[in-house]
């Protein structure tokens, strides 16, 4: 078993149009026929990417939330776990054949903790159409969805608290999928292991974030710290890695991965198996070029 699984998210550059995941439309065009036209093709784009990974021993990757398009949205309603039933299970088994570890991750107006009633509902229609595709692929919850803890809102207990209670109101499905990342602004790794150890969820460390956030380093301790919050059930633990992009805000992710740094960002890892999850803007092509880089330094796939 490699120690070291490389994944990117979302979007494949190399095959251009043919890998498109995340088709979508105007709400005022979201007809249930074009939706399901959308879905359609960004599922077929989703087999070639995965194809394409097989092909250079990628088992790693994020499927982007806009599979299928405004899938939460209460205006686009439509049936589409049974009319595209087939099309989703297909793709499922292509992942359970090679290996592939899947996840997904909602976006920032994903926001569990807010203290507006309407937008938690929003974030639980969000998670649940998340866990609902998942399902759908007939994937085991060890392919998670990995979630932001939220916002302050000037109390960060408060916050913290009200994140909990919601989280207790969410179907079993998404409930048993559920990851916290830590953030470069809100939460740190230790607001966020709080949270998970309480909710008993695994902590996906995102190490540029970290950094972001306490102007440091990690260290082996908390790095070992958040890998320990991965039961066996829960099946490699993930992190998140990126370079810091030149001239931009404080975490901003660069187009390709710094080599260096990320041996250091390696050597910091207790031994054991882990999948990493590259957030490079140059996605497939980053991963690729670090491989290169580190040809023969270390056991990565």
């Amino acid at each position: 078993m490699n120690r070291v699984r490389l994944g990117y998210a979302c979007i494949n550059l190399s095959l251009g149009p043919s890998g498109r995941t995340s088709r979508t439309c105007r709400l005022s065009n979201a007809t249930p026929e074009h939706l399901e036209e959308l879905s359609r093709r960004n599922l077929m784009g989703l087999t070639n990417v995965l194809r394409w990974n097989v092909s250079y021993r990628i088992s790693v990757f994020r499927i982007s939330s806009g599979i299928i398009p405004l899938a939460s949205h209460p205006k686009a309603q439509w049936p589409w776990k049974q009319r595209l039933r087939r099309e989703i299970s297909s793709v499922g088994d292509l992942a359970r054949k090679h290996g592939m570890r899947l996840s997904m991750h909602p976006g920032q107006y994903t926001v569990l903790n807010s203290p507006r009633e309407d937008v938690v509902a929003a974030a639980a229609a969000e998670l649940s159409y998340h866990a609902a595709f998942l399902d759908a692929m007939g994937l085991r919850p060890e392919h998670k969805i990995v979630l932001h803890a939220g916002g302050v809102y000037d109390d960060r207990e408060a916050s913290m608290r009200r994140f909990h209670e919601n989280f207790e109101s969410l179907p079993s499905s998404v409930r048993r999928r559920l990851v916290l990342e830590n953030d470069e602004r809100s939460y740190g790794v230790y607001d966020v292991l709080k949270l998970c150890d309480s909710l008993g969820i695994p902590v996906a460390f995102d190490y540029l974030h970290h950094k972001a956030y306490t102007g440091r380093v990690p260290n082996s301790a908390i790095m070992k710290r958040a890998l320990a919050t991965w039961s066996d059930s829960d099946s490699r633990p993930e992190l998140h890695y990126s370079t810091q992009k030149l001239g931009a805000r404080t975490g901003a992710h660069a187009d390709m991965i710094d080599a260096n740094d990320f041996v250091h960002f390696i050597s910091l890892l207790p031994h054991r198996a882990v999948d990493v999850m590259l957030e490079a803007k140059a996605k497939d092509k980053a991963l690729l070029k670090l491989r290169r880089d580190l040809r023969g330094l270390y056991e990565l796939s």
